[in-house]
């Protein structure tokens, strides 16, 4: 009996010796450093500066460090140390690397001190590693002009350990530009208040969006969102003359619909491969209410699918489904918007709702007493 009650005491003495020392100080610290390369990306840098700015606000006192591969970044008693791993700041795991938009969190954790370190798999996941870290301690961004923040960080009990890939690949917010928005002339232009613009931006990646503007104006801005994370874009729309619309297909163009679209096409991509843009989005409808024939719609579609997707093969083609209501087409019986089921699979659809209206609940306007049918459509077509 003895000898048990030693033996228990010896394995108990062994994990004791094992467990951290106790905090010898508040938890967590006062005094932080966000440490990110000197050379990072700007997305980053932009990222790490917001951890300073929101730390700070939640009484910190923050330093923000342009480090180097010799700069050290491990856990010190009573600091609280973000490090931004990347370029040269060590590496993220192989988990993180799953895809470019996973991220990872990870704290460790000294006497009163603690160490967290923030990677990503490319530059979108990197940085959203910063805004779910500051979504773990209480902050929201509520607005690109309002972002609340605790009087103090609610800091876990337990270490941070994340690594998180986001369930859709494509999550945005978009502005109707050809609507007068308040913001439209800055993206348009860049003429009206840029820094209201690019907060904008800043506000959709840090509440996760993997789409978005691409820049401010034509000005130095105007790549904003491109060196923020977000993929190029660019569009057409082939009869559309509603809102200014300036159509690509002129029915007095003596050369056929083929030779049209190809050029129109061609001048929206662009002539660098190196920066053909990710996604080619159209419009096929004259205006919200009016159609044209279905065989021949069906067919300019094809047309235009299968040659961006011949001649560039690395951008996703997508056209709208468009809300309003109307009767079922002559030669393919389904409602006009529906069509681009008849067109090859690789083009993709996003269905456009209206207003503030969902899938689910009553929806009275263009003629609808619902969307419902645009839920069966995206199962039908899923």
């Amino acid at each position: 009996m003895v000898r048990r009650v030693s033996l228990a005491v010896s394995v108990l003495g062994l994990v004791a010796a094992c467990d951290p020392p106790p905090p010898s100080g508040p938890f967590p610290p006062a005094r932080f450093e966000v440490i990110v390369a000197a050379d990072a990306p700007m997305g980053v840098a932009h990222a790490a500066e917001d951890l300073v700015t929101q730390l700070g606000r939640m009484g910190r006192d923050v330093t923000l460090v342009a480090a180097d591969a010799s700069t050290p970044h491990g856990c010190q008693e009573g600091l609280g140390r973000v490090v931004l791993l990347g370029d040269g700041l060590g590496a993220p795991s192989a988990e993180v690397l799953a895809t470019d938009q996973t991220f990872g969190i990870h704290e460790t954790r000294c006497a009163a001190g603690t160490l967290v370190e923030l990677s990503g798999g490319g530059l979108l996941g990197r940085q959203y590693a910063a805004y779910e870290l500051l979504h773990a301690l209480g902050v929201r961004f509520f607005h690109p002009e309002e972002t609340y923040a605790p009087e103090a960080p609610a800091w876990p009990e337990t270490p941070i350990a994340r690594v998180h890939t986001p369930s859709f690949r494509w999550r945005s917010v978009s502005l109707h530009l050809t609507h007068p928005l308040e913001l439209g002339d800055a993206f348009l232009t860049g003429t009206a208040d840029a820094a209201e613009a690019t907060r904008y931006i800043d506000w959709t990646i840090a509440n996760g969006a993997s789409r978005g503007q691409a820049g401010v104006g034509a000005g130095p801005l105007a790549r904003y969102g491109l060196e923020r994370g977000f993929p190029r874009e660019t569009g057409i729309n082939l009869h559309e003359v509603q809102q200014g619309g300036r159509p690509v297909i002129d029915p007095d163009d003596p050369r056929p619909v083929e030779e049209q679209i190809a050029e129109a096409v061609d001048a929206a991509m662009g002539s660098d491969p190196a920066d053909y843009p990710a996604f080619f989005g159209f419009l096929f409808n004259p205006s919200e209410f009016t159609e044209l024939p279905d065989e021949q719609i069906v067919h300019e579609l094809t047309v235009l699918t299968d040659y961006v997707t011949t001649h560039y093969p690395g951008t996703r083609v997508s056209t709208i489904n468009h809300g309003t209501h109307g009767p079922p087409t002559e030669h393919y019986h389904v409602r006009y918007y529906d069509l681009p089921q008849f067109a090859p699979h690789a083009l993709g659809v996003s269905v456009h709702t209206l207003m503030f209206y969902d899938l689910e609940r009553p929806a009275p306007v263009y003629g609808n007493d619902d969307f419902h049918f645009l839920e069966a459509f995206i199962q039908q077509e899923a």
